[in-house]
């Protein structure tokens, strides 16, 4: 059975960030309003549970879950940060920027694909809620099957995904709609996705800082 609890992302009550403490750390699978779209979740280090959202999505294997962290927890997932990464993060963090860097010895080797980890703090006050509380950041994809688009609306969550994860944490029609934009900075810099942030915005930033 799945757990449904109604939510103000923007406000949550202590009460809803710890049943969801509760709930993930119990290495189970939630469901949350994130300020892009709505998220499936599961802690970073729950190894079974970050396959089980490839199942439930039918998500490829060979695709990396991007991870959801506040923005202590995601500068220790990287191995370093360059400037310009210290400058977007600046510029767009809380926010629709995921970042790819190589991976420091903290993350899991089921995060990463070549050695890399892609990190986003949302501006979202309830998942940074609870990734406070879990003291650890959370593996997340997009709440909807593959091959479907994101959304940005509970009911629509509650309906795919009834019965399939252990929490749903329904903020109602919430969400910029927009997926984050990925950008990866190993070598140099490359928009991996277009998304809430465009190619300018990344660039003016990049501009302002000199080259990466």
């Amino acid at each position: 059975m799945t757990l449904i609890i109604p939510v103000d992302p923007d406000r949550p009550r202590p009460e809803e960030t710890l049943r969801a403490k509760v709930v993930l750390d119990k290495c189970s699978l939630a469901i949350l309003p994130t300020d892009t779209v709505y998220g499936i979740v599961t802690p970073v280090d729950c190894e079974e549970t970050v396959r089980r959202i490839y199942e439930v999505k039918g998500r490829s294997p060979d695709k990396p879950l991007p991870v959801l962290a506040t923005i202590s927890q995601a500068m220790s997932l990287f191995r370093d940060v360059p400037p310009t990464a210290e400058a977007l993060i600046r510029a767009f963090w809380p926010g629709p920027l995921t970042i790819v860097l190589p991976a420091s010895e903290s993350v899991p080797a089921y995060m990463t694909r070549q050695g890399k980890v892609g990190v986003r703090v949302p501006g979202c006050k309830l998942v940074l809620d609870i990734c406070m509380a879990l003291g650890r950041p959370l593996g997340s994809t997009s709440a909807n099957p593959s091959g479907e688009e994101p959304t940005t609306m509970g009911y629509r969550v509650i309906k795919q995904f009834y019965g399939t994860v252990d929490l749903i944490m329904d903020g109602g029609v919430y969400g910029s709609g927009k997926a984050s934009t990925v950008v990866d900075l190993t070598s140099g810099l490359k928009i991996v996705r277009e998304g809430a942030l465009s190619p300018e915005d990344i660039a003016r930033v990049i501009e302002s800082h000199g080259p990466p």
